[in-house]
């Protein structure tokens, strides 16, 4: 199933009706991980964790990628 059912450059929409933006504040559902949506790969959100600096390494970026369905706002 595809998790999303409407989309344009800036922004995805849930089945559910529910739409996220790029710069969209998130949370991950049943985790402890906020921040902001940063771009979008395919359907999912790319998200740029809060709390990034605490666990990146040398070559990452501090982003976690996330279906639409894992994130509330």
């Amino acid at each position: 199933m595809n998790p999303t059912s409407g989309h344009g450059p800036h922004h995805r929409t849930r089945e559910d009706g529910a739409v996220y933006q790029l710069g969209d504040r998130v949370k991950v559902k049943d985790q402890e991980i906020h921040g902001e949506i940063v771009r979008w790969d395919g359907g999912k959100a790319v998200v740029q964790d809060d709390d990034a600096a605490e666990w990146m390494e040398e070559d990452d970026d501090g982003t976690l990628v996330f279906s639409l369905w894992d994130l509330v706002k």
